[in-house]
């Protein structure tokens, strides 16, 4: 066989594995001339690794059925189910004496007996392929192929074990929402395999579909993509050729990866399938490889004053008033606190708090970052206490506060917890506000308060630990993360950087219609 003429191309451009089989051997694969195997990639990189394990398979076997010194196994016999359901073999030692046998003895099959003998035949030829594979010679035991539950099987259990409450790392109703719709395009390829078959190789052919997958063809909601199937964009058939379509960023792809690799990990461990390392080592290393860097950027000091002082075109700003509390007060809370969406929305009256000073001893109204109750944290280190700014006092926040609590209200903003439709719509709300108001930079969205508040504190620089007191980042260090376990401040030095944080805003008077 030459070089690389055991590989084609099928119309779709997918690569197959294409192997003559020897005339006399032909009788061993139901007389047929040649063995194709899809290779699955259009890659002719990935494409060349998967055929060279085909071909190094089928020349073993080829050698070894063809050596004139194996005397350990004879393939030389006719396999047949007989009218019991019963496996029949015929092994005279002649070939032309077993199939004048089979002739007279074979019952006439109907149409559904021929099609599952076809069906056990072609598993018998695989399984037999597979254990000359495996065996070091002929006459060792055939070793079985690993078995057991499917990976849709193994998945559906993380996924339950996840939205478990009072589980380590359960989701939260967000985290819910989004994790297993990253792994459909997963079960979609290996769901039906059993979890402890899947390879390095398995992984590989994932990664190459994880690129070529269009922006938001998981999303359940986008029916853009209603009716297409992964290998249609993989053979870019003519209903996907017709779409208009952009594939995914590499930060979209990184998490994909990271979340299967989750999954997988979940798996090796509480089903105690250890032949997953090779795949998990695979997406690991792709992950290690990807060079991204978020392109979230801070507000420009204009952008900021388009939004908070003038009156710009949006239907609602701060000008002419907001009709809904909780739209004039995200933007303002988190401009001056670096908080997270999630930490703001989810806030009970209770965590509008004061804290005295250990110096000082005065006390400093304060924002409690924390998961009591039903609340969630991104991680450990997020727990924290943030003094509140003067210009949100100012505004009047501690009055709403106040009225909150007179009408028997226990949260800050009582429509938008975790698991309310008002929370997933807020971030939605703020890309309408903000492309309404004319920020064109599709770069900058609500996390971007937490990048303005993280660089305010870079530019005034600011010590590491207070930073870390307030935003609730991890250390750099590996010795203060270690040994400075309580990362609780001085609340009268955390009130000081909060104080000193000024944007050059000029607020307007509070205006909610």
């Amino acid at each position: 066989m030459g070089s690389m003429t055991y590989m084609c191309k099928n119309r779709h451009g997918t690569y197959y594995a294409r192997f003559i089989i020897p005339k006399p051997l032909q009788p061993h694969f139901k007389n047929k001339k040649e063995i194709r195997r899809s290779l699955q990639t259009d890659s002719r990189k990935l494409a060349t690794k998967r055929a060279r394990a085909y071909r190094v398979q089928f020349e073993s076997i080829v050698e070894k059925l063809m050596s004139k010194d194996s005397n350990t196994v004879d393939m030389k016999f006719i396999t047949f189910i007989d009218s019991f359901g019963k496996t029949v073999i015929i092994d005279s030692g002649d070939v032309e004496q077993d199939i004048n046998i089979y002739k007279e003895i074979a019952p006439k099959p109907s149409d559904e007996l021929l099609a599952l003998r076809e069906k056990r035949e072609e598993e018998l030829h695989q399984a037999k392929l597979a254990a000359m594979t495996i065996a070091p010679t002929l006459s060792a035991p055939a070793q079985p192929t690993p078995t057991g539950e499917t990976v849709s099987k193994c998945f559906d259990d993380y996924i339950a074990r996840k939205l478990t409450p009072g589980k380590r790392g359960s989701w939260g109703a967000g985290t819910a929402r989004q994790k297993p719709n990253k792994l459909k395009t997963f079960l979609s390829i290996f769901g039906d395999k059993p979890a402890a078959n899947l390879t390095r190789d398995d992984m590989y052919h994932y990664i190459d579909v994880a690129y070529k997958i269009p922006s938001n063809f998981e999303n359940t909601n986008y029916k853009k993509f209603d009716g297409i199937t992964v290998e249609m964009i993989l053979t870019n058939a003519p209903e996907v050729a017709a779409i208009n379509y952009e594939t995914r960023g590499v930060g979209t792809i990184k998490d994909d990866l990271k979340t299967v690799r989750a999954a997988l990990s979940w798996v090796l461990k509480h089903k105690d399938i250890s032949s997953l390392q090779p795949a998990i080592n695979a997406l690991d290393n792709e992950t290690s490889d990807i060079d991204y860097e978020s392109s979230r950027v801070a507000f420009t000091n204009e952008e900021l004053k388009t939004l908070f002082e003038q009156d710009n075109p949006a239907s609602e700003n701060y000008i002419i008033g907001f009709s809904n509390p909780i739209n004039y007060w995200l933007p303002f809370i988190a401009l001056y606190t670096g908080a997270r969406l999630a930490e703001i929305c989810q806030l009970h009256l209770s965590d509008i708090k004061q804290e005295k000073a250990i110096a000082s001893g005065n006390s400093h109204w304060c924002i409690d970052i924390n998961d009591d109750g039903d609340k969630k944290l991104k991680s450990k280190n997020s727990k924290r206490q943030i003094p509140i700014h003067r210009n949100l006092i100012n505004a009047g926040l501690l009055n709403y506060v106040d009225k909150l609590r007179v009408s028997g209200e226990t949260k800050l903003f009582p429509n938008a917890a975790r698991n309310s439709d008002q929370f997933g719509k807020q971030s939605q709300w703020f890309g309408l506000y903000s492309d309404g108001a004319g920020i064109t930079d599709k770069n900058t969205t609500f996390h971007s308060f937490r990048h303005c508040f993280c660089s305010h504190l870079a530019e005034s620089h600011t010590p590491e630990d207070l930073v870390i007191a307030l935003t609730g980042h991890q250390y750099n260090s590996l010795a203060k993360s270690t040994y400075d376990r309580s990362r609780k401040r001085d609340i009268g030095k955390l009130a000081e950087v909060i104080d000193s944080i000024d944007y050059g805003l000029i607020h307007p008077a509070i205006n909610i219609q």
